[in-house]
Order: C-alpha cells, then structure tokens, then sequence
C-alpha cells in the first residue's frame, strides 16, 4: 500500500504552523502517491475542501447523487472493516527488514543494471524497493519515503562533498521521517477518540464525498480514476483517505487543541505595551551638514554663512562646496526627550534645539573644523491605538498563533512520550546509507 503522509496543522481562520520538537510543519498532505505511474505531489488542504464539504448536506439524511456512475459508489470500506491502520495508541515501530536478504536483493538489482550496461554513477543510485521499518504495522519503503525529498537530495549532490553531503542528508532525512512518525502519532490519536457514532458518521461521510468526488471528476468511477491519476498523481481511494485524515484531524485539533487556546483583553492589553513602538513608531528627524576645514577654508566658511543668511537652499550650498547628495548625513529617532535625546553631542544638540523643517543652526566649531547644521526634514508617523479594531485583531490572531504553535509542541511531546521508538535510529541508518548509496556525489 502507498506511503501516505499528512504533514499537518489545520486552518483555523488563518495559516498557523505546527511546531513540534523543533520542528515546524507546514500544512499540506504530502506523499499522497498513486499506486499507477506518475509522480504524486504535494495537495493542499484547500484542494482537498475545495468542493465546499463543510457545507454539504448530511448524506445520513439521504443525498441521492444524480450522476450516473459505471461502478458502484459505495466502495468505501467500513470502519470496523479497516484494517490498514490501528486505532489505538501508541504507535509502534516495526523492525527493518533482513539485512542479509536486503544486500542479496541489492547485488542483484546491481548485477543487472551493469549487465544492462549502466554507467557506475547510475549503477551507485540504484537501490532496491526495500522495506525500511513499519509505524503502525504500515511499511515503510525507501523509493516511497525518498520520493518527497529525492529532488532537494538529488539538487545537493551536485553541488557539496561527499562528507557535505552526508551531514545535509542526513538532516533532511531526519525531518522527513520526524514528520512521518508525527503524522502518525496525531492519526493514531485521532481514530482512537472516535465513537462507535463518530465512526458510523465519518463513514457515510466518505460515501458522500466518494460521490462527489466521481462526479467531480468526470461522472463515472473510472473517469475518476483517470482523472485524479493526472491531476493529482493518485487513486480515489487515496484521494479520499488524504480527505479523511484531514477531517479526523480537524477533529483532533477541535477537541484536543482549540479548548486550550484563550486569549483575554488583559493578554492584548499586554501585548499592545510589549509592542507600543510597532503600532506607535516614533518620529525621525532627518539631518543635513556642511563640513568645512576651520583655517584652510575661512573664506569659503564667510561665503557660506553670507548665502545662507540670504536664505538660500541649504542643499544647493552643500552642494557647491561639494558634499555629496546635497549634504544629506542621518537620520535619528526621536523619543519622548525630542531633539535632546538623539545621539549627537551635546554642543551640536543645544544649537538645534528649537529649530524647524528648513532652519539651519550658526556655524559650530569641532576640533579643526567648521559645520553648520539643517533639520532637512521631521516626520512623525501616525500611531495605533488600543481600540482600533484592526490593532485588536492583529494582536488576537497573533497570540492564538502563538499559544496554538505551544500547545501543537506540548501535545506531540505528549504523544511521542508515549510512544515506542526503539526501531527509529535503526531505520534512520539505514535510510541514510541507501540515500548515500542513491544520490551521494562521486568519490563518496
């Protein structure tokens, strides 16, 4: 059976990230892999709910699909007939298969590649469909776990060292497999808190989207099948389970996460002062500076102060005495202390204080030279206040997102607690030499 794999958060109103051990997953069904040929690729939740199933009618209450189908359409294995995947915790991992009959299969597979003449980089990435381990009595198998990462591997071979390489390679890996084991973990989870009613009630939901499903995509069974095998690299069955761990999901998050996440006015009043600055920026000034040698250039000083007591531009001044982009120098924030706080010395700040847009300070003497001084230009920014609906908003989703991301990280360390790993660096070995075995670089 495919490999299949819901690396998952749910939408909740907003896209939010799963961060579990480290690890931030982002929400997406991957792995979905048809059983024909093709390539699958990673599916969307919003492809799988496209068809409006939140809002379908109850098919318990009798929805009668009008479209004609060559095949019928209740073809959906009840729940106490699945037997592909466990419904208890925790979950378990299997041994890897027999390294003995795994290299006897290799050589082989070698054997014949060189026979058909293949080159020795081909003959150094062939590696047997070997089974790797099991999570959940589910087998997992090396082409069917490499085929989401293979290009990134793939990529990274033809640009690192053999030990580079290994180093990435087996943080990808890693992931990877994290994410597999996490998917797992939340749909064990999830099919363990069903009801005896829950189930019955997912069941004649699967029936409902199985006729949808059809009908979508070409009216009968076997349109479907073809259909789906192009678009989305998978079978209907597949299709529709990818859709039911996404429910069973949603139903987790529901019960087990969202009860847990509370945000008070008194936790955005905090928030809004954490983050005063972000909603109410603080004025810049912007200042602009002649710089002339105090005794080498005295008479070019006295002919400056002569045009700029007749007013003319500041910035046409400094440009003529050559400073670049018309004497522009900094810009400085300016705090609650106004012109007194930025960060100048303290005889410069004194000759701008009380200065407007457009004034300029009499000259200053600093060591060996002669400046002058031009507030350019001041600008204070609107703030936001604590009422505005929209300040509110942004604050609200931000610490949900927050809270959501913490508990997501304390309920997978939860369940991987509970969990049994023995088997797990086994089969991150062994993954990692059949990826070192497949796509290293030469010279490895």
């Amino acid at each position: 059976m495919p490999q299949r794999m819901v690396a998952c958060t749910i939408y909740c109103g907003s896209h939010l990230a799963l961060a579990s051990a480290g690890l931030s997953i982002a929400i997406l069904l991957t792995g979905c892999q048809s059983s024909g040929a093709g390539a699958a690729r990673s599916v969307s939740l919003a492809e799988f709910s496209r068809s409006g199933a939140a809002a379908a009618p109850d098919p318990v209450a009798g929805h009668t699909s009008t479209e004609e189908t060559d095949e019928p359409a209740s073809t959906v294995t009840r729940p106490d007939e699945q037997a592909d995947r466990p419904t208890s915790m925790p979950i378990e991992l299997g041994a890897a298969s027999d390294p003995e009959e795994d290299d006897r299969r290799r050589a082989a597979a070698v054997a014949d590649a060189i026979a058909a003449g293949g080159s020795d980089r081909d003959n150094r990435r062939i590696v047997v469909e070997s089974l790797v381990g099991q999570v959940n009595g589910r087998p997992i198998f090396a082409d069917e776990f490499f085929l989401p990462i293979e290009d990134r591997l793939v990529a990274m071979a033809d640009q690192l060292t053999p030990r580079d390489f290994e180093q990435q390679a087996a943080q990808i890996i890693g992931q990877h497999l994290q994410n597999l084991l996490l998917n797992e973990l939340f749909l064990a989870e999830a099919e363990s808190q069903l009801t005896e009613e829950q189930r019955q009630g997912l069941f004649a939901m699967m029936r409902y989207w199985q006729e949808e499903t059809i009908a979508e995509f070409g009216g009968t069974r076997s349109a479907a099948e073809r259909r789906l095998a192009e678009m989305e690299g998978m079978t209907v069955s597949e299709f529709l389970d990818a859709r039911r761990d996404v429910a069973l999901l949603q139903e987790l998050q529901r019960r087990r996460i969202e009860p847990r996440i509370t945000v008070s006015w008194r936790d955005i009043e905090r928030e809004y002062q954490r983050r005063f600055h972000e909603f109410n920026p603080p004025a810049t000034i912007s200042i602009a500076r002649i710089r002339l040698h105090t005794e080498r250039d005295a008479a070019l000083i006295e002919e400056v102060q002569r045009r700029i007591d007749r007013g003319e531009p500041f910035a046409q001044i400094a440009t003529d005495v050559g400073e670049e982009d018309g004497g522009a120098w900094q810009t400085f924030e300016v705090e609650d202390e106004g012109i007194e706080g930025i960060a100048l010395a303290e005889s410069v700040r004194r000759q701008l204080v009380g200065l407007g847009v457009g004034e300029t300070t009499q000259p200053v003497a600093l060591g060996s030279s002669t400046w002058w001084l031009h507030i350019a230009d001041y600008e204070q920014p609107a703030g936001q206040d604590i009422y505005d609906p929209d300040v509110q908003r942004s604050l609200r989703a931000r610490l949900r997102n927050q809270r959501y991301n913490e508990e997501m990280e304390r309920y997978s360390r939860h369940l991987f607690e509970r969990g049994v790993f023995d088997e797990r660096e086994t089969m991150m070995r062994k993954l990692l030499e059949i990826a070192m075995r497949r796509y290293a670089p030469p010279g490895s």
